[in-house]
């Protein structure tokens, strides 16, 4: 490194230690006979952060299917958005569950956007994963949208006879929420969905 240039470094950094101090020393001086009042900043919502949640709704038994003397049920979970402060427009869910014990299993968008575009649409039933994905193209008439209801609806049915009583859904960590503003995922939670049958 030079010498002018490190002089000019120098010079730099003891500038900028006086602008601070200078600053410090201002923010604590109070005329005298000046009542000193504590002000605490109002907190505002950032829109550029992530605020949305994911979350698994009550599992609901739909219908039961018979065949021969075998009933079956057939099930109902919704999966509901809340953005928060954010302008949500497309979501990306990345979900696993035990092919062992769910059979069927479709995936549906519900009411959250009007007009959802569906972008991915992949079911493995073998290996028991879900990758969809819908929302919206944001243009001069469509926005992205705010708020909390259903985004999805997962239909499935459990396979005879049952080896365990109980099973889950979850979120995987390639799940994402894009909103406007936001160059990375808007998603902040989610849960799981803890799933209990009769044997």
């Amino acid at each position: 490194m030079s010498k002018p240039t490190l002089i000019l470094i120098i010079i730099l950094f003891l500038f900028t230690v006086g602008l601070s101090a200078l600053a410090l020393n201002k923010s604590s001086y109070n005329p005298k006979g000046a009542p000193s009042q504590l002000i605490s900043p109002t907190p505002t919502k950032n829109p550029f952060v992530p605020d949305t949640s994911l979350l698994f709704g009550d599992l609901q038994v739909v219908q039961a299917y018979e065949s021969a003397t075998i009933v079956t049920d057939s099930y109902l979970l919704p999966i509901i958005i809340n953005t928060g402060t954010n302008n949500v427009t497309v979501v990306q869910l990345e979900l696993a569950f035990d092919p062992n014990i769910l059979t069927g299993v479709n995936i549906n968008p519900s009411s959250f956007f009007d007009n959802p575009t569906i972008f991915i649409n992949q079911i493995d039933s073998k290996n028991g994963r879900i990758s969809y994905a819908l929302g919206i193209v944001p243009s001069a008439s469509e926005s992205g949208k705010q708020g909390e209801g259903s985004l999805t609806t997962l239909t499935f049915q459990t396979k005879t006879p049952l080896s365990v009583a109980k099973t889950s859904i979850i979120f995987l960590p390639k799940t994402f929420v894009a909103a406007e503003g936001l160059s990375q995922s808007a998603l902040k939670s989610t849960n799981s969905a803890e799933l209990k049958f009769d044997n």
